[in-house]
């Protein structure tokens, strides 16, 4: 399939995943990354063999080749897959894994695979302020020899920023892949306040020589276009914080922003996909997810276990979400 716009016209049908080993955990991620249009076009239209000719991609390939056709099975068991990446990322057939852990791994394996070497060039650079011309640098660095489809996706930078008493400033540049948010702050957006406002570390000025407690600075400054917020549920004793964690369908990141580099760009974001952990630790347990699939109906899929979600209190299941997907609008 070679074209965009005719693909993305097509509606075919959920279809669940298969688990015998202890899979739940790449099921509920690979129903996330199957109804992220970008990533599943990345594969179907075999723009991966212009970089490499893994077996791993190639069957990465053909489950969104069948995931995309509407055919009468309602599941799939992808054993060669599984059997790849257990392989590649040396994991245990006989244990549970940690979903995000394995999302990492394989957005990781794909961008090392595929990445290239991108210029990247702006227009009116003269006129930009410096703000923006050591934002657009930073990005230009890190894309050189590093640009891939999960770049395009998935990963954003952000600038850190100390000030010190003496006024001298400490400035860095980080290209990220996602958040990674505490369940005790109860609510997403008192996690994006933490995250972004209340952050202190000790610092020892460059100028003055002083160590102090400063306040960190940080804002997005390139968003990514699919934001995946990670949710820590491990208490200080190692076991599971079983708190619930409230979550929107809706948020807004202008507010953690620099403010000159968003100006006419799109801040808000919509859920499109939730990843849960069942049980009272996470050494063990069940992971579902909830996705929005392409016709704008919402599933739980639990496995080859696919439910069509009527009503919005079953949307959410505060005390068991570990993971969040949001697509920018």
């Amino acid at each position: 399939m070679k074209n965009y716009s005719e693909w993305n016209n097509k509606t075919n049908k959920p279809i669940g995943i298969i688990n015998k080993n202890n899979t739940c955990y790449m099921n509920s991620i690979l129903q996330i990354l199957l109804n992220i249009d970008p990533f599943v076009y990345f594969f179907l239209s075999e723009k991966y063999k212009e970089y490499s000719d893994n077996i791993l991609l190639k069957l990465i390939s053909r489950i969104c080749d069948y995931w995309s056709r509407n055919t009468k099975k309602t599941s799939i068991y992808p054993y060669k897959f599984i059997k790849n990446c257990l392989n590649e990322f040396d994991i245990d057939l006989n244990e549970q894994c940690d979903a995000h852990e394995f999302l990492c791994n394989l957005l990781d394996f794909i961008h090392n695979e595929c990445k290239y070497s991108v210029k990247i060039s702006y227009k009116n650079r003269k006129t930009q302020s410096e703000l923006i011309k050591n934002c657009k640098k930073n990005w230009e660095l890190f894309c050189k020899d590093n640009y891939s489809i999960i770049t395009s996706i998935f990963i954003g930078q952000m600038r850190r920023e100390i000030v010190c008493k003496c006024k001298n400033k400490s400035i860095s540049y980080e290209s990220i892949n996602g958040l990674t948010f505490n369940v005790n702050d109860k609510h997403i957006k008192n996690s994006f306040d933490n995250y972004f406002h209340n952050e202190e570390i000790e610092y020892t000025c460059q100028n003055c020589k002083v160590k102090s407690t400063r306040k960190l600075i940080k804002r997005y400054e390139i968003l990514p276009n699919y934001l995946i917020i990670n949710l820590n549920r491990s208490n200080m004793y190692g076991n599971k914080n079983t708190h619930q964690y409230l979550f929107s369908e809706e948020i807004n990141l202008k507010g953690y922003c620099e403010e000159e580099l968003t100006i006419d760009k799109e801040t808000k974001y919509s859920l499109m996909g939730a990843v849960y952990h069942h049980g009272n630790s996470l050494n063990y347990g069940h992971y579902t997810c909830m996705v929005k699939h392409r016709d704008g109906d919402w599933y739980l899929y639990d496995d080859d276990v696919i439910t069509k979600m009527e009503s919005e209190v079953n949307k959410r299941v505060y005390n068991s979400v570990y993971l969040l997907v949001y697509k920018r609008n």
